[in-house]
């Protein structure tokens, strides 16, 4: 079976797909550090932020903490690997569950609980 002949540009295009994978990881293991250190930190913040609102799940109150943090949606989106769309879905599923307007600044409410 004759060896397929690779070109200098494939090898390069190939190790800097491998070095955004690693980025992209690398970046998910930072903002799950600010996540869990923000939850050591602020864990009466947590347990209030719970207490007041029982039906949040664990994906809106980890958006919960994004936001505390003062990350946009499309910052959230590209360290959860989740689509914009889909993090402005979480946004509204959260703010019916804290019952306020879309006028509301989500990440100062949020911030002020």
């Amino acid at each position: 079976m004759p060896k397929e002949i690779v070109t200098k540009d494939q090898l390069f295009s190939e190790f800097e797909a491998i070095c955004r994978h690693y980025s992209a990881l690398s970046e998910k293991k930072q903002a799950d550090a600010k996540v869990d250190s923000l939850l050591d930190i602020h864990e009466d913040y947590y347990q209030n932020l719970h207490e007041k609102y029982p039906d949040l799940t664990s994906k809106e109150l980890r958006l919960c903490a994004f936001l505390k943090l003062k990350m946009n949606t499309k910052e959230i989106a590209n360290l959860t690997n989740l689509s914009v769309k889909t993090i402005e879905v979480y946004r509204s599923q959260i703010r019916r569950k804290f019952r306020i307007f879309k006028s509301t600044n989500l990440s100062q409410f949020i911030a002020n609980i």
